[in-house]
Parts: C-alpha cells; sequence; structure tokens
C-alpha cells in the first residue's frame, strides 16, 4: 500500500502479507479506489470505547495505543528499529524511541541470544 501521510505529507511504502492481500481482494469494491472506508480518529476511539466495554476492559483504550503496540510488537520480533521507523512514517529515531518499550521480557529475549547468558 502506497499513501502520503497526512501529517507529514510524505510518501510511505507499506508491504503487505499475503494473508492480508487475500483480504483485501475479498472486500475491495471494484466502483471504489478505496478499500476500507475512511474513519476518524473520533469515530475509531468511540466504537474502541464500545469494544472495551462489551469485553470488560475496564481501561481507556485509543487508537493511538495501537501504533505503540504495533511498534512494541515488531521491536519484540527483532524487527530493526530503523524499518519500525519507517513504517510509523518518522522523520527520526528519537520519535521511534518513544513507542519501543524495552519491557523485562524483551530484554530476556534479547539476553537469550547472547552466548555469554547461556
Amino acid at each position: 500500500i502506497s499513501i502520503i501521510r497526512k501529517k507529514t505529507k510524505k510518501w510511505v511504502n507499506i508491504p503487505l502479507m499475503d494473508n492480508m492481500v487475500s483480504l483485501i481482494k475479498k472486500y475491495k469494491s471494484n466502483h471504489r479506489n478505496e478499500i476500507f472506508p475512511f474513519r476518524t480518529n473520533q469515530c475509531c476511539n468511540r466504537d474502541l470505547k464500545i469494544i472495551a466495554a462489551k469485553c470488560g476492559i475496564d481501561k481507556e483504550i485509543t487508537f493511538h495505543m495501537s501504533r505503540h503496540s504495533f511498534a512494541t510488537n515488531l521491536i519484540t520480533g527483532n524487527i530493526n528499529p530503523m524499518l519500525v521507523s519507517q513504517l510509523l512514517g518518522h522523520t527520526n529515531m528519537t520519535q521511534t524511541m518513544i513507542y519501543v518499550n524495552a519491557g523485562t521480557n524483551v530484554i530476556r529475549k534479547q539476553l537469550q541470544g547472547v552466548e555469554l547468558f547461556k
């Protein structure tokens, strides 16, 4: 997927896995160029609040939190932080490092790969 980011006005290319391409083909309408309808942040957050309540989650959940989870999951999966930065559309690594949560599990996973700690 190639898009122009609204905030930075820069192009970003997002590679898609095969299962994502299958979903897009399934739901793409022939009479529209868009695959999914545009949703504002406000609409997404309102829907997330309803979903959280139905799931018994007693915590505020926002769409912006998904960026943090996305970045943290990629870093935990040993994806290069430079690639994470590109996917998030950041202009410098300082912005990306805010999203990288070096929690105990991430540190433990990284240390397991070091011969010194085996």
